[in-house]
């Protein structure tokens, strides 16, 4: 037993003996801890990191040293090592002046000639600025998730591979799925058939670049079917790659409805304008025509796609635009009714009196 232990001695002395000059000079804490979890050797650095000078460590367990056991799991990786695997996980520090702080801990194996693990190598990274900015990351996308979760329409995230990388809360509804039952699953797993049939081509053509926008009926969850519109939007880097596409859902069904509605009232006027035995037509205010029933072409001579879209003034004569329209002008933009005597006739006939 006496026999192994000096060879045991012998071989980790031969390793810090080798590893020395360029811990030294890492930069970074670094320990040598043998067999018996007792220190023999410690940089600068990892004595300063410490709060302790260099003499305080070696021949003492850490324990011994800093008059504490550890609450956290390092001695398991401690165990691993000694094992002879390579153990490396994140840890925050507990003495001296960089208490408190995360440090990602290395724990290499130290073999002998014989190629027995006869210590541990530490080695520790100061992972502090990584952690504050993975904690501001997090906040950040916890409050773009309340953002997003609060817009009241669902907004999804997918990748180049076609998959989810974000879903708002509208959108696991939309879908019937919970967050974690979306997010990293294909479009293809969430998507029907159907939808999947006609939205694919459109997710191909947005993560080629193209902005798209589409309107189509859908089920709306608790709404029964909808008008919906979508929105296919490229998300690019720097250099204008397309990394993924945000997708975007509205619910329109209200606003294709009251289209609708004006279109019906629409179709009612002009049906009604077009059997008013009298000319009429409808200008907008650039005195432009929009409509023109059948009795004003009829008594003008001329067919619908001539009228719409030209000016008033475009069917005067020189001397009738001064005598009747431009007088007229600014009062009727002041909206005032005007009304005048005028011959009117089409081409060829006889022009005959019209109250205009």
């Amino acid at each position: 037993m006496n026999s192994t232990l000096r060879i045991d001695r012998a071989g980790i002395d031969e390793r810090v003996r080798s590893l020395a000059p360029g811990l030294d000079v890492l930069g970074l804490p670094a320990c040598v801890l043998d067999e018996a979890l007792r220190y023999r050797y410690v940089n600068a650095t990892y004595a300063a990191n410490s709060g302790l000078p260099r003499e305080a460590f070696p021949g003492r367990t850490p324990d011994e040293v800093f008059g504490r056991a550890p609450r956290d799991d390092r001695r398991h990786h401690l165990a691993r090592a000694l094992a002879g695997e390579t153990s490396i996980f994140n840890r925050r520090s507990v003495h001296g002046p960089t208490a408190g702080l995360w440090m990602r801990a290395h724990y290499f194996p130290l073999r002998g000639g014989d190629e027995a693990v006869v210590g541990v190598l530490v080695v520790l990274v100061d992972v502090q600025q990584l952690k504050d900015a993975e904690a501001a990351l997090a906040d950040r996308e916890r409050q773009l998730s309340l953002i997003m979760d609060s817009v009241g329409f669902p907004v999804t995230y997918v990748d180049r591979a076609h998959v989810i990388r974000f879903a708002n809360r509208p959108s696991c509804e939309w879908s019937g799925r919970t967050h974690d039952m979306m997010v990293g699953r294909s479009t293809t797993e969430v998507m029907t058939p159907e939808v999947a049939l006609a939205a694919t081509p459109l997710l191909e053509r947005a993560l080629a670049g193209e902005p798209i926008t589409y309107e189509r009926e859908a089920l709306w969850p608790g709404r029964e079917k909808r008008q919906i519109r979508g929105q296919m939007i490229p998300d690019r880097d720097a250099s204008g790659a397309v990394l993924g596409v945000l997708i975007v859902l509205i619910d329109i069904e209200k606003d294709h409805q009251l289209r609708r509605e004006i279109e019906a009232k629409e179709a009612q006027l002009r049906e009604f304008a077009e059997n008013i035995p009298g000319s009429v037509a409808l200008v907008d205010r650039d005195f432009r025509y929009v409509f023109a029933n059948k009795m004003f072409l009829k008594s003008r001579g001329l067919p619908l796609d001539t009228v719409v879209g030209l000016r008033v003034e475009d069917f005067f004569s020189e001397e009738d635009r001064v005598r009747y329209f431009t007088p007229n002008v600014e009062r009727l933009k002041r909206g005032e009714s005007t009304t005048h005597e005028r011959l009117v006739g089409p081409p060829g006939k006889e022009p005959r009196w019209h109250l205009v």
